[in-house]
């Protein structure tokens, strides 16, 4: 065959039906919502993404459209956290856990409304308030409740629709399927998530959104998106758990005026001004397993991750991995919405990851004698 008539191989991308077969009917769907970003025949439910057309690939296509691409984004399927760490901040981390950063700080938010309503220092929300004030982003997308404490994405465009949202939720929500559907509209945003929602977003940056955020770079109004990143052990799905809490605690989830998970426990505040208290092993029975086999417990691909652990009572742990996380955090403190100290203890954060490993590895021997798919991430 000659040079002038050389057809290249295309290898064919796999499809929802894949996807399906290896995360979604093995129970390792965290319902981040990546797949269903940039794919309108997708949507998401408690169980995790449903085809509400038929996937192109099953018409005998050999690509996926455009911006459809379920199956390479998603952050529970094998990928390499070096080769994305390289894409995402030039280089490669120097500690697996604590990953790529350039300062860790505690950080506690100087606005009392946030102060009373935060779960530590109130750090997420404060520098989202600075961002939002300050213009640097038009929008934030978050996680929000309704009154029986299922979280739902929403998008805050001001304090007060920002402080609606205030709060920790437990129950997984889509918040990159948001994001993807946003991100039309504004090119200036910040998405709020969990390291399966950071990573699968920032897979989607490095390939699905990367041609259309490279044409407008030179642009007067380039995309500027920014990641806070949630330190996250563990969630649960919100049937599961509203059973849980009835059956543990005799309590009905719209009687809760605060939920926390803090230092192994699980503390509930209601509506009649009780708290109750029960150790958070006691939900180990309704953690997935999406969850259970999770090493990215601080979220590390975000521009800022966000904890409660590793600093003194009081104040959120703030890791500091890009550029752009760095002028917030500078541009916060300048203007007044968070002070800072620098003693942290990184090391506890270290820990507290590692308490996971037994059970991390139970969960995979139990997949792999189950001959189901194991995921790999090296």
């Amino acid at each position: 065959m000659g040079a002038d008539t050389f057809v290249p191989q295309i290898i064919r991308s796999e499809g929802f039906e894949k996807l399906k077969q290896q995360i979604v009917d093995n129970g390792l769907c965290s319902r981040c919502g990546t797949c269903a970003a940039f794919c309108e025949r997708l949507e998401m439910d408690e169980d995790g993404p449903k085809l509400v057309k038929e996937c192109v690939m099953n018409d005998g296509a050999i690509k996926c459209g455009e911006m459809g691409t379920c199956y390479d984004n998603c952050p529970i399927l094998s990928f390499s956290p070096t080769d994305l760490d390289k894409k995402v901040f030039g280089e490669t981390r120097v500690d697996k856990v604590l990953g790529t950063f350039k300062k860790i700080v505690a950080v506690k938010s100087k606005t009392s409304e946030i102060l009373n309503k935060s779960q530590d220092g109130g750090a997420v929300t404060a520098f989202l308030l600075c961002a939002l004030e300050e213009k640097l982003i038009e929008c934030a997308i978050v996680a929000s409740r309704d009154e029986n404490w299922k979280a739902v994405p929403a998008v805050a465009y001001d304090k007060k629709s920002l402080f609606d949202s205030m709060g920790t939720k437990y129950s997984a929500i889509p918040s990159v399927t948001t994001i993807g559907r946003m991100i039309y509209k504004h090119r200036t945003l910040a998405l709020v998530g969990t390291g399966c929602q950071i990573a699968g977003f920032k897979q989607s940056e490095q390939s699905t959104l990367k041609v259309l955020i490279d044409k407008k770079k030179e642009s007067k109004n380039p995309f500027n998106i920014l990641t806070i990143g949630l330190f996250c052990y563990e969630n649960f799905k919100y049937s599961k758990y509203e059973e849980k809490v009835k059956d543990t605690f005799g309590i009905n989830l719209e009687d809760i005026v605060k939920n926390d998970i803090i230092k192994g426990k699980v503390i509930i505040n209601t509506k009649d001004g009780k708290e109750h208290t029960k150790p958070v092993q006691m939900f180990n029975d309704i953690v997935e397993d999406c969850c259970a086999i999770c090493e990215d417990f601080t979220a590390s691909f975000a521009d800022i991750s966000v904890g409660s652990v590793a600093s003194h009572d009081d104040y959120s742990t703030v890791i500091i991995r890009s550029d752009k996380g760095l002028e917030l955090l500078d541009k916060a403190i300048k203007k007044g919405y968070v002070e800072m100290i620098e003693k942290t203890m990184p090391k506890i954060i270290n820990k507290v990851e590692s308490s996971k490993d037994k059970k991390r590895d139970s969960v995979r021997k139990k997949i792999e004698k189950e001959g189901g798919y194991l995921p790999t991430y090296s």
